[in-house]
């Protein structure tokens, strides 16, 4: 999905939260009562048709995916079907049954494609150790992996990112890192942890009140939002595990990078043009189309000493694969003038490397 500006998300959740609500409270205060067919097929419509058609024009309409809009059209059809009295759909069986069928054909394709996977898991797993041993970002080894295994395919860069989710959220908890000279972390002196904390702590604050919130309607609702709730969630933790556990890499001929779970990119050090002190503020860095900021808060201004600009424009990987093109990078590290140190020596022997002349052997 490509970038949504701030104003249209907040249009699209503000009116998905005012129709979900209304039609939840009119479908089940005892107030509204009796419910007459009409006004009940009228409110099966707004949330399975109305809702689909606005995520549509506010979110996706200038980037239009079908495995984006599918998923989110079934859930809204699945969500009226909960709400709205079943007596009054009687005549939209056959509406369910299709989906029924739908589904499960996707189920189907999904078998189909796990069973072709698992073939090209033995290469996969070697692909993937071979790059572990250049660097230890989860994410970026699993994603090159892929592409190298089985080719440049957006639903399995897609499933890169759902295994790094669980990976770091349930699983790296025992990994310890290793001190390398070559290794900055840019999470210590960011204020982003205390932000972490409030925003898990909110988020399950919230997964408990709308669960019960949720179970005076429908158990199997309640349990549905749960489930998204805590995925978000574990989201959430998997993220931040992945920003201390991934730091920034300089390898022999480039930075690797993976900012947590929201983006990874890798720069030749030949395709820096320049590296300057950073004197924009936050501000103006949002407004740049054609830049990434290495910041991770969004409430506080992290501190971000240095801008690399490229020679020519390399293309990264947002959340979920997402590719998009950037000609600088704003770099926040905790230790920027060893980080600095150590890119001008790097590039200095790769340039050394490359202009060394050949030995010449002399004739006897």
């Amino acid at each position: 999905m490509g970038k949504v500006s701030t104003r249209r998300l907040t249009v699209f959740i503000v009116t998905l939260f005012i129709i979900s609500i209304s039609n939840i409270a009119f479908m089940t205060l005892p107030y509204f009562e009796p419910i007459r067919k009409d006004v009940a097929i009228w409110s099966f419509f707004d949330l399975a048709v109305c809702l689909p058609i606005l995520f549509y024009f506010l979110i996706i309409r200038k980037n239009f995916k079908v495995y984006t809009v599918v998923p989110f059209a079934i859930a809204c059809f699945w969500f009226a079907y909960l709400i709205v009295p079943k007596e009054d759909l009687a005549g939209l069986d056959y509406l369910k049954n299709g989906l029924l069928l739908a589904e499960a054909a996707l189920i189907g394709f999904e078998i189909f494609l796990a069973a072709f996977l698992i073939t090209k898991v033995p290469k996969l797993i070697n692909q993937y150790k071979k790059e572990k041993q250049v660097s230890n970002q989860f994410l970026i080894n699993l994603q090159k992996a892929i592409t190298k295994t089985m080719g440049e395919r957006k639903t399995l860069i897609l499933f890169a990112t759902e295994v790094s989710v669980f990976y770091y959220g349930l699983f790296s908890w025992k990994n310890k890192h290793k001190e390398n000279e070559t290794a900055f972390s840019y999470h210590k002196d960011s204020g982003y942890f205390g932000e972490f904390i409030m925003l898990a702590h909110a988020l399950t604050i919230e997964i408990i009140g709308v669960h019960f919130m949720m179970l005076k309607i429908s158990h199997i609702l309640a349990w549905a939002v749960t489930a998204l709730d805590v995925y978000i969630l574990l989201i959430l933790i998997a993220d931040y595990k992945a920003i201390v556990q991934s730091p920034l890499m300089l390898t022999k001929t480039s930075i690797k990078i993976q900012k947590g779970l929201r983006a990874t990119m890798e720069i030749d050090y030949n395709n820096i043009d320049s590296i300057e002190v950073n004197r924009s503020t936050k501000e103006d860095r949002k407004k740049e189309k054609r830049a990434y900021s290495m910041e991770l808060g969004s409430m506080m201004e992290d501190k971000v000493p240095y801008v690399m600009n490229f020679k020519e424009e390399i293309t990264m990987r947002g959340l979920y694969g997402k590719k998009r093109t950037i000609e600088k990078v704003y770099i926040s590290v905790d230790e920027p003038e060893k980080f600095m140190k150590c890119i001008i020596d790097l590039k200095k022997e790769q340039e050394e490397e490359m202009y060394m002349p050949e030995t010449i052997v002399p004739k006897l």
